[in-house]
């Protein structure tokens, strides 16, 4: 307890106690610097008082005793040390209520450590009170403010978006030597958010961090080497072996990638109970990816039995996680009714949060939904506002929509050099229906100039992914011998593949073929039957023809 002769130390007095305890303490002589900040605590200083806490707390100078520690940390709380005040919140239960008046008497007392850990606590309730805290405490040049500083810039959260914002604080965090900012720095470097791109820096940071054991960063390592980034050479065993000491580290989103690899059979031989084992161990890790992928094997029967429901219970789980592609998933099994009855309306209401999480799946799934009036009222210009943005965050099957939006006018003008554009977009994607009709404009001068040989090169691309459309294009060209070599056999075969495949406008030029006996010997029941199809695939050309000819 304090004594009354100790009570009259001056202030400069009390300076020098302290000064020279921590003169002490450097030299590793905590002895004697326990007895000098013990006169001084005894003064009644506050800084003293919570010396000798951590004296006691770690048995440092004196006897380990964690009731003295708690007895001078709480001393000096009570004089609004904030110190002392955040030190004590580690003896009390996080959702307590002595825990969050502690926590919220060192912040508004000004501790920096204090303002952050209060910043997080309201970033899920009121993140931009947490941004509030999280300015302050980087006031105080506090790194780990600044950390957090740089994700709500970078998320949003609390304050509009800002990618230089949030570069500046995940920069100022990092060379304040706060190591949890690495990652997050060497991704603005090598995408240029905020920043100009810098592959070779993004590497540099990625890698020391990595080999310091990070295991986010020996992902994102091993990501970079396989696609050769920042001037390394692509080299898949190396990247490989940075997979498997992140997913060895407990990093889900590894264990996910190798997992992927090990089932698809990916750059590697394919293995998939060992895939399926790893997935199984990212789940428990808590990895929203590994639900989802896991949810897949077993809808699809990968290496497991095809089981629905638990393919639904995986998805949801990574939805409640909040995962934003999950939504899109559970939205799709409402939607067919897997595992569930199908209801549109339900569908629609998970889409719609994985779209509010600007996820691209979701969005592009709610405007079909929109497109057909399918568990909602039709609205295009709504399905034209959603598969526009899912087609900005780069969703190969919105990108190739949007083109037919504007080619048709679907909840816009048509623009045909913006539908041209957007074909282009998605065959550089490669996506396989793309190729056909970006070959339609150049077979027909729309838009580029017209070229029948790069319209034929697009049609063979979109042949070898066995696309319909493309069958059926060059199947008419090599029939008339339009740009290229007339090839009749050639060009009925592709004609009847493209027919067989669901194409209803290749099935109406069949029954013109042979109703007219052009290429082939008249034929008006096979005529009829080709007819009967395209009408059934609903072609109301055929519909017409029937009703003329019967």
């Amino acid at each position: 307890m304090p004594d009354d002769d100790s009570r009259r130390l001056s202030p400069e007095e009390i300076e020098q106690l302290l000064a020279e305890a921590d003169r002490l303490c450097e030299l590793g002589l905590y002895d004697a610097a326990f007895a000098l900040d013990l006169r001084a605590a005894e003064g009644g200083d506050a800084r003293a008082r919570t010396h000798l806490g951590w004296y006691y707390e770690n048995g440092l100078g004196t006897t380990r005793d964690t009731d003295k520690a708690f007895y001078w940390y709480s001393l000096a709380a009570g004089q609004d040390y904030a110190e002392a005040q955040y030190i004590l919140t580690q003896f009390y239960d996080h959702d307590s209520d002595e825990y969050r008046r502690l926590l919220r008497a060192a912040a508004i007392n000004g501790s920096p450590a204090a303002m952050t850990d209060y910043g997080l606590g309201l970033s899920g309730s009121n993140p931009s009170e947490a941004f509030v805290w999280f300015l302050r405490a980087a006031d105080h040049e506090y790194a780990q403010a600044d950390f957090c500083l740089a994700l709500a810039f970078d998320k949003g959260s609390g304050t509009p978006k800002d990618p230089k914002a949030a570069f500046i604080h995940f920069k100022k965090a990092y060379d304040n030597g706060y190591a949890p900012a690495a990652v997050d720095l060497a991704l603005h470097y090598e995408r240029g958010a905020g920043t100009s791109a810098d592959e070779a820096e993004a590497v540099r940071i990625m890698s020391l961090a990595a080999e310091k054991g990070d295991s986010t960063a020996q992902f994102h390592l091993g990501r970079m080497i396989e696609n050769g980034i920042g001037g390394l050479d692509a080299d898949l065993p190396e990247a490989l072996a940075w997979y498997r000491r992140s997913a060895d580290n407990g990093n889900s989103t590894a264990m996910t990638a190798l997992a992927s690899k090990l089932i698809d059979g990916i750059d590697i031989e394919a293995n998939i109970p060992a895939g399926i084992a790893l997935l199984e161990e990212a789940v428990e890790a808590g990895g929203t990816d590994a639900m989802i992928k896991l949810g897949e094997c077993f809808e699809n029967g990968t290496g497991v039995n095809i089981n629905p429901k638990k393919a639904l219970t995986l998805y949801g789980m990574a939805a409640e996680k909040g995962n934003p592609a999950a939504f899109a998933y559970v939205g799709a099994c409402f939607e067919y009714g897997i595992a569930v009855s199908k209801d549109l309306r339900r569908a629609a209401a998970m889409y719609r949060r994985g779209a509010e999480l600007n996820d691209p799946s979701a969005l592009y799934r709610l405007a079909l939904l929109y497109e057909r009036g399918a568990g909602m009222r039709d609205d295009e210009k709504e399905a034209f506002r959603l598969m526009s943005r899912a087609a900005e965050l780069g969703n190969e099957e919105a990108i190739f929509s949007l083109a037919g939006y504007y080619e048709d006018g679907v909840g816009t003008r048509i623009d045909s050099r913006k539908a041209f554009a957007l074909y282009e977009q998605a065959v550089d994607l490669g996506k396989p229906e793309a190729y056909a009709y970006l070959g339609y404009y150049y077979e027909n001068g729309i838009v580029a100039p017209k070229d029948l040989n790069m319209a034929i090169e697009l049609y063979r691309a979109g042949l070898e992914n066995e696309d319909p459309y493309a069958a059926r294009r060059l199947g008419d060209m090599l029939l008339h011998g339009r740009g290229i070599e007339q090839d009749t056999d050639e060009g009925l075969h592709l004609l009847h593949i493209a027919a067989d495949d669901g194409d209803d406008v290749a099935m109406l030029i069949l029954g013109d073929i042979y109703y007219r006996g052009r290429h082939l010997p008249a034929d008006r029941t096979e005529a009829k039957k080709w007819y009967r199809l395209a009408a059934d695939a609903g072609n109301e050309d055929a519909e017409e023809r029937l009703e003329e000819l019967y």
